[in-house]
């Protein structure tokens, strides 16, 4: 009996420590859990302060915004009486710029007409019934070939200095200085006037914000082509080979005829914003892709 008691004391006192063991292993994988567990409520409580100051945030943008829109709103008729202004101002220039690049080529025309006259008679008489074409508003003559290979080129390039002049200007696309230091106020393309629903305005180039008095400056080397008054202000249009640069909106410094350097001051800035177009014979492009 003494003996088999022994033996079952021996073998309760092993259940016991296995049981505490158990326990401590247990408690331990418990800890862990707890820990894990809190680690993951900090991580949302974090989560959710960020959310929540986020969430405020965008209330005070959307306030601001609304502010912003019951502002135009309330000036909607004055918006109005702007963008109809905009719409005579960027009409008036845009018939410029269509005169300017016509007398361009007609004078081309001629001078090539004369050129060819002096060469070869019969030559010239082609090229002046071309002349005449062009003045009585047809498309523009063509230089039948390029150097370059076959590709018919402007009339406007004809002349080799006037084909290099287009040639650098192209090579500068993208690295142009600014006209005017300032900031866009309308880009280029349709842009959609906000305060005023759906209405809609494609901007023939860029629309500029500065301060009044700001000086204008020219972006390539080229000649005055033509200087107009344009609303209370002027416009300057400058021409570099085919391409043309204009300056809308300014108090002009310069007058037609007039040879102007990359960086020379065209005028100033008016009390309105100021429109700035880049062209040639076909199309606009997107000043900001030009300018660096």
């Amino acid at each position: 009996d003494a003996l088999k008691r022994v033996a079952y004391l021996k073998s309760y006192r092993n259940y016991r420590e296995q049981q505490a063991a158990n326990v401590v292993r247990t408690q331990q994988v418990l800890q862990q859990k707890i820990t894990g567990l809190n680690v993951n409520r900090e991580r949302k409580s974090m989560a959710l302060v960020e959310e929540n100051s986020e969430k405020k945030q965008l209330e005070v943008e959307k306030k601001e915004k609304d502010a912003v829109v019951r502002t135009l709103k309330s000036r909607e008729n004055e918006l109005n009486k702007e963008l109809a202004d905009k719409k005579k101002a960027d009409a008036k220039l845009r018939n410029a710029i269509a005169a300017a690049i016509r007398r361009a080529r007609d004078e081309a025309v001629r001078e090539a007409a004369a050129l060819a006259k002096k060469n070869t008679p019969a030559t010239a008489t082609t090229t002046e019934a071309t002349a005449k074409k062009s003045n009585a508003g047809t498309a523009p003559a063509a230089i039948p070939k390029s150097s370059s290979g076959g590709r018919t080129v402007s009339v406007l390039d004809a002349d080799p200095s006037a084909k290099a002049l287009s040639d650098n200007f192209e090579k500068n696309r993208g690295s142009l200085p600014w006209p005017v230091t300032g900031s866009v106020s309308m880009h280029f393309g349709p842009q959609k006037y906000e305060g005023l629903g759906s209405i809609t305005y494609n901007n023939q180039g860029i629309t500029i914000n500065s301060n009044p008095g700001a000086e204008v400056k020219a972006v390539f080397d080229g000649e005055v082509t033509a200087v107009f008054s344009i609303g209370a202000g002027q416009a300057v249009i400058l021409k570099h080979g085919r391409y043309f640069t204009s300056y809308g909106n300014i108090t002009a410094s310069v007058s037609k005829g007039e040879k102007v350097k990359r960086g020379q001051a065209l005028g100033r800035i008016g009390n309105e914003d100021m429109e700035f177009v880049i062209t040639n014979e076909s199309q606009n492009f997107d000043p900001e892709k030009w300018l660096r």
